[in-house]
């Protein structure tokens, strides 16, 4: 005889931390009214088919209801304020989601992978969507943001390929990596007047993206920002100043790019002609060595996060007259600057450890460089051949000095001499 499964009422205040975690035979709960909290991954991996949670409790935890592969139907409780990362991700039978008004934000991963989700009604109290929300939910076909909504984080509706039609709210000033990402069927998306950045992979893989009206407040397009999108034309806001690589990569039915008022028939063609008007470039790759060895950069920002210079990443940008470098980086890498011939002004932000061998080597029109007080190690040549240097600031202190500065130096690990000959 088949044994039933299992059906458990819960008496106690609250569902206790992992209190049913994988109890794969558990397929039904009933929560009493007086219930205040459900812990954290209470029922994570059991086998509930549904789940009704009454408006006394005031806390779901992370990840309560993860990996819960039958469960078809949940009801939510109005007092709640925030749902739970990971609070249903995995939930693979899951079909439909009705938020509570009241919450204000979705936590990361919260329905990360309902691969069944085809209805999702969110309240007007949202603000914040997290990370990897709705990612992989692929039958969702239709989610209307509401007004109030000023974040969405990264890859929030990444791989959501039914997804047809999404307009992003006014509040939101930055779409983050990924955010629609490989949405396959999305054929339309509408931007805000007042967003000012696209990262990186944005929209990359959004095959059946023929059409989009870029704002005139976009500031910066990161790399990959619409790669392996069906784009045919797009218009390009005169004040973007930022861009990254590969921008349109692979967009093989877009014939017509405008920008400052020209027409350029590809992307290879529009990316030369952004160089050639000294457009700030995002070096969003300057952790890897030879990311943009030899390139015609001539400015270039690298992002705050990314924690060291990839050895020989700009070498030979014999064009490169400004690199901004955030107070992320710890570590510049061996030749990361060789023959940086337009280079006049280095400035290396507090927290840098280590400058490589040769990082600067054969920067001839390099006149002053700022070393900040965190440098613990330079290496050998690493300023070799920089022949027009006027001055070094070390440790709070000017040199025009270089003998002055070659003690200094030593404190480091290297002399001046091995760096400057």
């Amino acid at each position: 005889m088949k044994n039933k499964p299992a059906e458990i009422v819960f008496v106690a205040d609250r569902a206790e931390e992992y209190g049913a975690y994988r109890c794969s035979d558990l397929n039904k709960v009933i929560i009493p009214d007086r219930a205040v909290k459900i812990g954290f991954y209470a029922f994570a991996g059991s086998g509930l088919e549904s789940i009704a949670v009454p408006d006394s409790v005031q806390s779901v935890g992370s990840g309560a209801f993860e990996g819960c592969s039958a469960l078809k139907s949940a009801i939510l409780p109005k007092g709640l304020k925030t749902l739970a990362c990971r609070l249903f991700a995995g939930c693979v039978a899951l079909t439909e989601a009705v938020v509570p008004e009241g919450v204000s934000a979705i936590g990361g991963g919260a329905f990360l992978g309902c691969t069944a989700l085809k209805s999702v009604s969110l309240p007007e109290s949202i603000v914040i969507i997290g990370r990897s929300a709705f990612e992989n939910c692929a039958v969702l076909a239709n989610i209307e943001l509401p007004g109030g909504v000023a974040e969405i984080g990264a890859s929030a509706f990444k791989g959501c390929r039914a997804l047809k039609n999404i307009s992003v709210p006014a509040g939101v000033a930055v779409l983050e990596e990924c955010v629609f990402a490989d949405c396959g069927g999305l054929e339309s998306a509408l931007l805000p007047e007042g967003l000012t950045k696209i990262k990186a992979k944005a929209f990359s893989g959004c095959s059946c993206l023929k059409h989009i009206v870029l704002p005139s407040s976009l500031r910066e397009l990161d790399s990959r920002a619409f790669a392996g999108s069906g784009l045919e034309s797009i218009d390009v806001p005169d004040g973007v100043e930022l861009f990254g690589v590969d921008i349109f990569a692979d967009c093989f039915a877009l014939k017509r790019i405008v920008w400052k008022g020209r027409t350029y028939a590809s992307a290879s063609e529009f990316s030369e002609a952004a160089a050639a008007c000294r457009v700030g470039f995002i070096a969003a790759d300057a952790a890897a060595n030879e990311a943009y060895v030899g390139s015609s950069l001539m400015s270039a920002v690298i992002p705050e996060g990314v924690r060291r210079i990839g050895e020989y990443a700009f070498a030979g940008c014999s064009g490169l007259e400004s690199i901004l470098i955030p107070g992320s980086i710890v570590s510049v890498g061996e030749g990361a600057f060789a023959d940086c011939e337009s280079l006049t002004d280095v400035s290396l932000p507090e927290g840098v450890m280590r400058v490589g061998g040769e990082a600067f080597r054969g920067c001839v029109g390099l006149k002053r460089i700022t070393l900040p007080e965190s440098i613990e190690k330079i290496e050998p040549d690493a300023f070799r051949g920089c022949v027009s240097l006027e001055s070094v600031t070390f440790r709070g202190r000017r040199y025009t000095d270089l003998s002055a500065f070659n003690e200094a130096a030593k404190e480091c690990g290297a002399s001046l001499r091995k760096l400057w000959q």
